[in-house]
């Protein structure tokens, strides 16, 4: 990956999260130890579909990404009480994504 650029990935698993179930989406440490930053988003409740990562070389040299090497992992978290799902709320503008 080049320095200083963004790029988009997609996950290869789907996700289907039911309604007391939310995600949070972490970049594994030794990438960020490289330099690696990641934006994403929490996963909802009630939410399906494949995850879409923007990654970012905040470095000033490149750094090897290979297919199938895991960059980032999910933190599951039971919610006692969901206020809202991805079901309810507002448009479904992601729902059953896939692509980037």
């Amino acid at each position: 990956m080049a320095p200083h650029r963004w790029v988009l990935a997609e996950s290869l698993e789907t996700f289907w999260m039911p309604d007391n179930v939310a995600g949070q989406i972490l970049l594994k440490s030794s990438y960020a130890r490289l330099g690696l930053v990641l934006c994403a988003a929490a996963i909802d409740p009630g939410w399906r579909g494949r995850l879409v990562l923007e990654l970012f070389n905040a470095n000033d040299y490149s750094i090897e990404l290979y297919p199938l090497e895991g960059v980032a992992q999910v933190q599951f978290f039971r919610l006692n009480n969901p206020e809202k799902t991805y079901e309810t709320k507002g448009p479904k503008r992601w729902q059953a994504q896939t692509g980037i």
